[in-house]
């Protein structure tokens, strides 16, 4: 077990175990947790719309490929390459079209 000791002050301790590992801090003021709280309620705010979105964007570049999994044909891919689409597995860790 490893114990991370805080630095001596007059504030009362807090252990706060992660695992195998005990990290002791000093507790923090009803007031510091009321910042932290209203820091946490802003920054959910502003990260709401990007975590309710659906979807990812993806940049594709000219000459790297795409993989999707076949919806209609389970165990199967759909590589997409320049435009292309072709279907099939990856066998030996390459692409092999079918």
């Amino acid at each position: 077990m490893i114990r991370i000791k805080r630095q001596e002050s007059d504030q009362t301790a807090r252990a706060i175990r992660f695992g195998n590992v005990i990290v002791e801090a000093p507790s923090l003021s009803q007031g510091e947790i009321q910042k932290g709280i209203a820091q946490g309620t802003s920054a959910l705010k502003r990260a709401k719309g990007a975590l309710i979105a659906h979807g990812v964007n993806v940049k594709i570049a000219s000459g790297v490929p795409l993989f999707h999994a076949d919806p209609v044909t389970p165990g199967l891919l759909i590589r997409t390459l320049n435009g292309k689409e072709t279907r099939g597995r990856i066998v030996r860790g390459r692409f092999t079209p079918i």
